[in-house]
C-alpha cells in the first residue's frame, strides 16, 4: 500500500518512475503501475512473434508468450529482499491483426493483474506488504497499458 510520502507532484509525471499522483477522472494513479515498462515488454513479445511454431494438429503457427507481473520487497534493517510474482506462460496465434493483438494483450495484462492482486493479498504475502488490491493498481494497469497500447495520447493528459 503507498503511504503519504509517496505523493508526488503530478506535473512531474513524465520524468518519475514511481510516485502517487491524483488525477479528476481517474482518482490516485501509481507511476510504478503507470509507466507501463511490463506492457513494453508485452507488446514486444507480441508484435515480434519470436519462436513461432507450427502445430500440424491444429494446422496453426503459434509463438510464446510470457508475461509477469512481480514484486519485490526488502526487510526492514536486513539485506534480506523477498521476490515474488505471476506469470501467465502462454501460446498466441502467429499473424494475428494489430487490433487483435492489443486486445489479447489488455486480456494477458487483466487476468494477470488480478492474480497478482490476488497472490498479494495471499496470507504469506500481506504479513509482509499490504500491497493486494489498492485502489490505485488496476486502474494505474490499464493507464500503463493505454500509454503503450494506445493511440500516442497520454490518457494522464486527458485525466486532468
Amino acid at each position: 500500500m503507498s503511504e503519504r510520502r509517496d505523493i508526488t507532484d503530478g506535473l512531474l509525471y513524465r520524468r518519475k518512475n514511481r510516485g502517487l499522483i491524483y488525477t479528476k477522472i481517474l482518482g490516485w494513479i501509481d507511476l510504478g503501475h503507470a509507466r507501463g515498462a511490463d506492457m513494453v515488454r508485452l507488446k514486444r513479445l507480441l508484435f515480434e512473434e519470436k519462436g513461432r511454431k507450427f502445430f500440424p494438429e491444429l494446422n496453426e503457427w503459434y509463438f510464446p508468450v510470457d508475461y509477469y507481473q512481480e514484486m519485490a520487497k526488502q526487510f526492514k534493517s536486513t539485506t534480506l529482499h523477498f521476490w515474488g510474482g505471476v506469470n501467465a506462460p502462454l501460446m498466441v496465434r502467429s499473424c494475428l491483426s494489430d487490433d487483435i493483438k492489443k486486445r489479447i494483450a489488455l486480456t494477458i495484462m487483466m487476468k494477470t493483474a488480478w492474480r497478482f492482486e490476488a497472490f498479494q493479498e495471499s496470507s504469506i504475502i500481506r504479513r509482509h506488504t499490504d500491497s493486494g488490491f489498492s485502489c490505485e493498481d488496476l486502474v494505474s494497469d490499464l493507464v500503463g497499458f493505454y500509454r503503450i497500447f494506445g493511440d500516442d495520447i497520454d490518457p494522464l493528459l486527458f485525466s486532468q
